[in-house]
């Protein structure tokens, strides 16, 4: 069934304005703060070296660097050149699995079964490597122009052994825009604003203009979207989820790159030769938001793009501010971010009324729940929209999201179902431990530790600064823009309010029960249930029991699938859990069960228990 397109009326009053005049997401606040910490930290200066040094890294979803100094040995064109031609397809085809080599056939599949091949992007591009025999595929130089030569060739649409469809180049290509492309972007952005050098600017704005060159969607490029010609969750440069995904970044780079468009004419001299409207830095500016900025704004109010619950609200908002447009053009930054706000899929202004449970926990299992955190980024971006257009973003229709109860209990849930200092139980798409169980000694009191540093700056809880610095206490890899406040976190952390002890306990309304046995440290032991009633990312794991001793995972489980072709069958199957089978029945689908429910849970006198029902199956009077 194909999907009608959306067609969004924009009929929203707004207050009149200038679009983007300056820098609106790295502040000189921001910039300053950067640089001191640079100067001062172990922690930034290791993320600084990535920035200048970085090697492209393997199954990066757009969240690495490349390093900026290795790219300015490339020339212009070379850097212009980095974003693959947006006529060569992303998406295989469904008789085309990315799994299988031409000689070595499902072999590969030993390294991975989403993304197997190994790749160099810079060496040899538009080329795949096989992990098992070190052969390249396909044989013809697709870069050069050679569409034919070889015995393995692909002109883009693919090439075919013994009936059997592969498809190198596209497969590369998408990679290569995920792994290399946007992660150049950032790595020459980051550098530009760290150290002020205009070189690295020049080469970000060439990269950006390339990028806005090819940016596929509903005005321009429409019919190479990444699931086809433009409409309902096409994509656009790559699919309708990660779309999202890489719109933050690509924005914070524009805006990072703001002024050198006018401290480098050099750089409007190499656009015009491109054919590119470069007659002023203001011409060039227009080109990236309209070509990429505004694109994506309609993309996500047409619902072409749209992520889990979080991405496309953090995608919206950061380019509202990014963008900072209020004036009658359209889409606009009051357009996304009140859409972000109000419609669509998880909106922002009810995700935590409505998206959360009482304890913090989401309708996923912890995995996918943490994207969640992303609405704390959201909550964040609407305060300094609202500081700068306070007549604009008025707290009657857009309420500050982060004095919401159930937005601080997030934080309390994932050090409430951490289990051992590292252990959480793997419910539905997510981790999944080692089959065959080894120690693992304590390390944090919560994982995805780095999103505590913003939960100790907006609450002021001890916990959470305890939990950020984790047993070993030191600083994960945080926001490098912010200025430190680790001088306060180690303080907290000492506090005796910072207290985090494990004890049997209950998350009742997500559907973890927890038994918990022993002094802290090696010899502790806890077990956890699971009642759970997800509605995303889900498996047949009712009633699945984990046990964590000895600083090991008794119950493993096999966690985030593998593959999808099979997940049903193997992986998210209840036979293939640590639960209860009745004689042999298929359970509901995991949509149609309700949470389960504790009629008993106790711990005394060195005894702990727990009675958990659930009702997955059918019942046949």
């Amino acid at each position: 069934m194909k999907h009608a397109m959306i067609a969004v009326l924009l009929l929203g009053v707004v207050a009149v304005g200038a679009a983007k005049q300056g820098r609106t997401y790295y502040t000189p606040e921001k910039i300053e703060a950067a640089r001191d910490n640079v100067a001062r930290f172990e922690w930034a200066q290791k993320q600084n070296a990535l920035i200048l040094a970085s090697e492209p890294v393997k199954g990066a979803l757009a969240d690495s660097y490349v390093g900026a100094d290795r790219l300015m040995e490339l020339s212009d064109d070379a850097i212009f050149a980095l974003m693959p031609d947006i006529t060569i397809p992303r998406k295989r085809d469904d008789d085309a699995p990315t799994t299988l080599c031409p000689v070595h056939g499902s072999d590969i599949r030993r390294y991975g079964a989403h993304q197997p091949w190994k790749l160099d992007h810079e060496r040899h591009p538009f080329k795949v490597i096989c992990p098992v025999g070190g052969e390249m595929y396909p044989s013809n130089d697709f870069a050069a122009g050679d569409m034919t030569s070889g015995e393995y060739p692909d002109d883009g649409s693919g090439c075919v052994v013994d009936g059997q469809k592969y498809q190198f180049v596209r497969y590369a290509a998408h990679r290569m825009y995920l792994e290399y492309t946007v992660p150049a972007l950032r790595g020459l952005s980051m550098a530009y604003l760290l150290t002020g050098k205009k070189e690295y600017g020049a080469k970000a704005a060439i990269l950006l203009a390339g990028i806005a060159d090819q940016q596929p969607g509903p005005k321009y490029h429409s019919e190479h979207c990444y699931g086809g010609p433009y409409g309902y969750r096409s994509g656009l440069v790559t699919d309708y989820i990660w779309s999202n995904i890489v719109a933050v970044p690509i924005a914070q780079c524009y805006d990072a790159i703001y002024p050198v468009y006018d401290e480098a004419p050099e750089v409007l001299e190499f656009l015009r030769a491109k054919g590119l409207p470069a007659a002023t830095a203001a011409d060039a500016r227009e080109f990236v938001e309209e070509r990429i900025l505004r694109q994506t704004m309609q993309a996500l109010l047409d619902v072409a793009i749209q992520g889990n619950p979080g991405h496309h609200q953090l995608a919206a908002l950061t380019i509202g501010l990014v963008l900072d447009d209020h004036s009658d053009a359209h889409p606009n930054s009051y357009d996304v971010v009140k859409g972000a706000y109000y419609n669509g899929y998880a909106p922002a202004a009810w995700i935590f009324s409505n998206g959360v449970t009482r304890d913090g926990g989401g309708y996923e299992g912890p995995g996918y729940d943490r994207i969640k955190f992303s609405y704390i980024q959201v909550g964040l971006l609407m305060e300094r929209l609202r500081a700068m257009h306070p007549g604009v973003y008025d707290l009657t229709t857009f309420p500050n999201i982060l004095d919401q109860p159930k937005a601080k209990k997030m934080y309390e849930f994932y050090i409430d179902t951490c289990s051992l200092g590292f252990f959480t139980p793997p419910v539905g798409d997510a981790g999944g431990e080692r089959l065959r169980p080894g120690i693992i000694p304590r390390r944090y009191y919560a994982p995805y530790r780095h999103f505590y540093l913003d939960g100790f700056r907006i609450y002021r809880e001890p916990r959470y600064a305890k939990a950020l610095l984790g047993l070993e206490g030191t600083l994960p890899d945080v926001d490098l823009f912010e200025p430190s406040i680790e001088d306060e976190i180690r303080e907290a952390a000492a506090s005796a309010l910072a207290g985090i002890d494990a004890e049997t306990r209950l998350l009742d309304h997500y559907g973890f029960a927890y038994l918990n046995d022993g002094e802290a440290g090696p010899f502790e032991r806890e077990t956890c249930i699971n009642y759970t009633a997800l509605r995303g990312h889900q498996q047949a794991d009712y009633l699945s029991l984990y046990l964590f001793a000895h600083e090991q995972s008794h119950l493993p489980d096999l966690g985030y699938p593998f593959g999808w072709e099979y997940r049903w069958q193997w992986d998210s199957n209840t036979y293939a859990h640590n639960t209860v089978g009745v004689d042999g029945c298929n359970p509901l689908l995991p949509h149609a069960v309700p949470r389960g429910w504790v009629s008993l849970i106790g711990d005394r006198l060195g005894v702990q228990a727990a009675v958990v029902n659930h009702t997955p199956y059918p019942y046949h009077p």
